[in-house]
């Protein structure tokens, strides 16, 4: 038995006055907010290894690295075997298993986030350094998947630019409180103005196409998939303007060790 069917079981086996439906509004009331919150929550923490893989690991996996080698790029430490374990799990699974585990974990994130849609305003919040930071990273997640290339069907845009509004105006709300509060509103903030821009949205969706063009290309050509000469010329000028429009340094980094193995 998982995890998801022991979460299940304990949801259906709640008295019937707090039981829900998936398909029902955001509760009015405090504590059925909560309730639906914390089921959300651990619901997101137990998928969230799915996103994580897909977005950190998975660009160099396609490339040919192994799982740790892939997880020492991205600084994760791996002198311990739960480390690296889960990781691999996610890429021994099947493609439509793995991303049914990453439309769990996006839809568990919205989930979290709109439990207290319905809530009546509070002049104080229970333990504000917790949810601000439960917020920040949840919405900062949903954002990464939202600007990735395969990932983006799992995001409505509309959904997301709710909860990225009201998480913004709520860390606004309490910026002078915390200057942890008042950098992590800056982020949202920032991504708030470039993330539904049309032409920083065509940019991206440009960038993101090019650099999964180049990622199966490198990869076909190292398996023997295709016959292909690969144009050094072509590859080195494609990275370059990635760089230079802000595509992000390890997306850049990425390319350049994906041309090193290419040539």
């Amino acid at each position: 038995m998982n995890c998801g069917t022991v979460l299940k079981e304990w949801r259906d086996h709640l008295p019937k006055n707090l039981r829900w439906n998936d398909s029902d509004g955001p509760p009015c009331d405090m504590l059925h907010a909560r309730l639906r919150a914390k089921y959300w929550r651990v619901r997101y923490l137990m998928y969230r290894s799915f996103l994580s893989f897909a977005l950190n690991i998975r660009p160099y996996y396609d490339i040919g690295y192994t799982v740790k080698q892939a997880a020492v790029e991205i600084c994760i430490i791996t002198n311990l075997p739960s480390e690296v374990f889960v990781y691999e799990a996610n890429a021994a699974m099947k493609e439509e298993r793995f991303m049914d585990g990453c439309r769990s974990c996006s839809e568990a994130a919205f989930q979290t986030l709109l439990a207290f849609d319905q809530v009546p305003y509070r002049l104080i919040v229970a333990d504000l350094q917790s949810t601000a930071y439960i917020n920040f990273t949840i919405v900062l997640l949903l954002c990464a998947v939202f600007r990735g290339w395969y990932l983006r069907p799992l995001v409505n845009a509309e959904r997301l630019r709710h909860v990225l509004d009201r998480t913004v105006n709520f860390l606004e709300r309490h910026a002078t409180t915390s200057p942890t509060i008042r950098r992590n509103h800056e982020t949202l903030e920032k991504l708030q103005r470039i993330l539904f821009d049309a032409v920083a949205i065509k940019m991206i969706l440009d960038i993101e196409a090019t650099v999964h063009t180049i990622f199966w290309l490198v990869a076909s050509w190292r398996k023997g998939t295709v016959r292909l000469r690969l144009r050094q010329e072509t590859l080195v000028a494609a990275s370059l303007a990635i760089r230079s429009s802000r595509g992000g340094m390890s997306t850049y980094a990425i390319l350049r060790e994906a041309l090193s193995k290419a040539k």
